[in-house]
């Protein structure tokens, strides 16, 4: 799982210790809404572990901002509980 997830310029950025995964923000197919968290998605490869980010742990910028750069591409899905 990523330890940041980043914004800068046009790219999104996900990095732990032990990867650093860099992605165009045009790459971006959607954004799904889990409640908590997001996951994002790619147009290709589509499925990345190393994009999901916990709303929580949010420590730069406010999520309103992150929403409004991916509000064409923002699914909201809560999950069941």
């Amino acid at each position: 799982m990523p330890k940041t997830i980043r914004l800068q310029g046009d790219t999104i950025i996900s990095e732990s210790e032990k990867f650093c995964e860099i992605r165009n923000l045009d790459d971006v197919k959607e954004v799904i809404d889990k409640g908590d968290w997001y996951q994002i998605k790619f147009f290709f490869p589509n499925k990345s572990a190393r994009f999901v980010c916990q709303k929580n742990l949010a420590t730069q910028g406010a999520l309103a901002e992150f929403e409004k750069i991916f509000e064409a591409k923002l699914i909201r899905r809560s999950c069941a509980r």
